[in-house]
């Protein structure tokens, strides 16, 4: 029953992603894409500063624990939810050409609420050719990880075109660090509270008025001690997806 509703939940996931990204691009076509209707040049075509606010959600995919000692691994589900603010700078001036014209920005990253959870789970063991442990079931207790995650350089590309857009896409690519009040991924001994979080992500920036936007992102945050731990199980990647609100000075 754990598995399907996991199964389940990621499902519903994907749909509210997909139903927003729709939803996203129905808006922002309300309005002419050469930017008629705004008083000036939105977002990093002509403003210095941008403060942003937002939620941000996520899920390990495929994630897999192995029993120490052994061969056989267990399929785990683990989540992450957080808030958090972020300010950036616009750094140079508008470069290139076609599609990949844009402007550089720099951004400094705060989550002061950062949660990892698993949740109550169970399940069979896997066993891939060890026929050691037929049959083994596991089940796991709803283990909670509150922290906080900093992330002090952020390096985005705003793909601001060659008019005024309303939807403005963007890349970025940085690394952080996370702090948890036990030791993580697994909470097994000789492992660390403190994690780095190099991170790539991509998103837009959907603009009603020259100087506010609605945003969204998808991230690949990869989680690792770096070794300040005994033992790093780390996280290859965890898929997080944010919305949040932006003001532009």
């Amino acid at each position: 029953m754990g598995r399907v509703l996991a199964l389940a939940r990621n499902r519903i996931l994907r749909t509210c992603i997909l139903v927003v990204t729709a939803f996203v691009i129905t808006w922002s076509g309300t309005g002419q894409a050469s930017g008629q209707g705004l008083e000036r040049s939105p977002g990093p075509n002509s403003n210095k500063w941008q403060f942003e606010v937002f939620a941000q959600g996520g899920f390990v995919p495929a994630y897999k624990v192995y029993v120490p000692g052994s061969p056989i691994f267990a399929r785990v589900d683990l989540e992450f939810y957080s808030l958090g603010c972020d300010a950036g700078m616009r750094i140079g001036d508008v470069r290139g050409r076609g599609p990949l014209r844009g402007r550089g920005e720099m951004m400094f990253e705060l989550m002061p609420f950062w949660l990892g959870r698993y949740p109550a789970q169970s399940g069979l063991y896997e066993d891939p050719g060890y026929p050691t442990f037929p049959n083994a079931k596991w089940s796991q207790k709803e283990e909670i990880f509150p922290g906080a995650s900093i992330t002090p350089l952020l390096l985005r590309w705003n793909f601001t075109g060659e008019q005024p857009l309303r939807l403005i896409p963007w890349m970025q690519l940085g690394g952080g660090l996370l702090w948890t009040t036990h030791n993580f991924p697994d909470g097994a001994n000789g492992t660390s509270v403190f994690n780095f979080t190099p991170q790539l992500g991509a998103g837009v920036n959907v603009f009603r008025r020259p100087n506010q936007s609605l945003d969204f992102a998808v991230k690949v945050i990869h989680i690792s001690n770096a070794g300040l731990g005994d033992h790093n199980p780390g996280l290859n990647q965890t898929l997080q997806f944010s919305a949040g609100y932006s003001w532009w000075k």
